[in-house]
């Protein structure tokens, strides 16, 4: 009689995203992604990658920086864990089969509103004014669209956070965003980072976990035993 497949240990999933548990379930039992596939049609790399890349942004912590004030460590470390969760949420987007310039179509996909909502008071409250989101608009490489953007989530005529999220990770990854811009407290501009980091860590333990679970029913109303 031959021994039932395992799925690993909850243990050995720190840092994964939600759900990746049954991730674990659905390939123990020779399931992959792919074009069949209404809920997770990407590639079974494609798919790993996104765990990998939610993992490596969930795990990092301090950021040791040599004659540099903590707080601006602190701030830049951050920052970067920014970077990384957003590099993980258009990994989520390539699952999903959303192209990457195609924003929009993840906010309504990953129903992001209510949540999106909540996060813009969170921001709102750790940098009153919006001087770290204003600086951002300021830099060089900020399209005239985005500064529109940023502009209109600062005012509140627009919650939707994904977009002004992209603007800083722009500015970071080319270069232009240091930490504590001209005006900005090294604690604000960190805490309003944080506050974007932790949506969307939210935004994909929510939808990683939500497509598992469809994928699952899925595949016991066809008569499987998972």
């Amino acid at each position: 009689m031959s021994k039932a497949k395992r799925t690993k240990p909850e243990s050995a999933l720190a840092g994964h995203p939600a759900g990746w548990s049954k991730i674990n379930k659905l390939y123990s039992q020779e399931w992959r992604p792919g074009a069949h596939s209404k809920h997770f049609p990407c590639s079974a790399a494609t798919l790993n990658r996104f765990a990998h890349r939610f993992r490596l942004a969930k795990q990092i912590g301090s950021v040791q920086l040599h004659g540099y004030q903590r707080s601006t460590s602190a701030a830049y470390a951050a920052t970067l864990k920014l970077f990384l969760a957003y590099s993980a949420f258009e990994m989520l987007m390539k699952v999903a089969k959303i192209p990457r310039n195609s924003i929009d179509s993840a906010y309504t996909a990953f129903r992001m509103e209510d949540r999106a909502n909540k996060a813009a008071k969170r921001i709102g409250k750790a940098d009153p004014g919006g001087k770290f989101l204003r600086a951002v608009k300021g830099l060089a490489g900020i399209t005239e669209q985005n500064r529109k953007i940023i502009d209109q989530f600062i005012s509140g005529r627009s919650k939707k956070l994904p977009h002004t999220i992209a603007c800083v990770r722009h500015g970071f990854v080319h270069g232009e965003l240091a930490a504590t811009p001209a005006g900005v407290k090294p604690a604000a501009q960190k805490a309003t980072v944080t506050a974007m980091t932790d949506f969307l860590f939210n935004i994909m333990d929510t939808e990683l976990a939500r497509r598992a679970d469809a994928e699952l029913d899925t595949l016991q109303r066809k008569g499987s035993r998972i």
